[in-house]
């Protein structure tokens, strides 16, 4: 096994105004990965991941660029399928999707006609319809919320056997669908100080058969003050030229 390498990226919040500026400065400062979230409505500003990754795609050409998280119940299974393959090959082979289950607002799932009590079931399956359409073959697909014959979806993601998949969350549903359907695991909001012991929880779920490949890894999610520094080409930041937006937001690591 290679080893690892430790990663970070960025999650960029709801409420900026130029997300060209955004995006070009997360892949100058260096991060590997530059994130965005997504909501239909929730308490304050949203996104649409496809939507901003597929903007920054078109103004960065290094940083990969993973949605953190799309809400899979809300969407129908081959339409998330086609925007995924889309942004990867809009970026260049540089998107990862990452599915979470939602549900800690209600009324998104009603806006879209998902009861919260299917967003579990509407994941999973969301999951093994997108590995099968990413193939670009001919694909069918007999499943409790979607059923069709010979579905082909046609440009293929240029990654093979398709993009990355992160599956966020912190219960141990998420964790089986993590080593059941995907390539890395997201625990939510975790910090230094509870990770450690997550991860001794999952452990038993790594050597489960069937568990996920040995490329992939788990993923940690810790709250930190964002700040944002302007680097010139080949010059490092200065001690305290981070400027403190006093902002919240999400960073991502892991070892791949």
């Amino acid at each position: 096994m290679p080893d690892p390498r430790f990663e970070v990226g960025l999650t960029l919040p709801f409420d900026l105004t130029d997300w060209t500026a955004a995006a070009t400065l997360v892949e100058a400062a260096g991060y590997d990965y530059l994130a965005i979230g997504e909501h239909v409505s929730f308490h304050g500003p949203t996104a649409n991941a496809f939507v901003v990754l597929a903007h920054a795609a078109a103004v960065t050409s290094r940083v990969r660029l993973l949605s953190a998280v799309t809400l899979a119940p809300l969407y129908p299974a081959a339409l998330l399928a086609k925007l995924a393959a889309t942004t990867d090959i809009v970026s260049g082979g540089r998107f990862e999707l990452g599915i979470g289950v939602g549900g800690e607002y209600p009324p998104e799932f009603e806006a879209v006609g998902v009861p919260t009590a299917e967003r579990g079931a509407r994941a999973d399956e969301t999951l093994r319809v997108v590995r099968a359409l990413w193939s670009g073959r001919p694909a069918s697909h007999r499943g409790r919320f979607w059923r069709f014959d010979d579905i082909a979806l046609r440009p293929a993601p240029p990654t093979q056997p398709g993009p990355r998949i992160w599956i966020a969350g912190r219960g141990e549903a998420a964790i089986r669908r993590a080593v059941r359907s995907g390539d890395v695991w997201m625990p939510y909001m975790y910090t230094p100080t509870n990770s450690p012991a997550a991860r001794r929880r999952s452990g038993p779920a790594w050597n489960a058969p069937g568990a996920l490949p040995t490329r992939s890894c788990p993923a940690s999610t810790a709250s930190s003050p964002s700040t944002t520094t302007r680097i010139g080409p080949g010059r490092p930041p200065r001690p305290g030229s981070a400027r403190r937006t006093g902002r919240t937001s999400p960073v991502t690591a892991g070892a791949t």
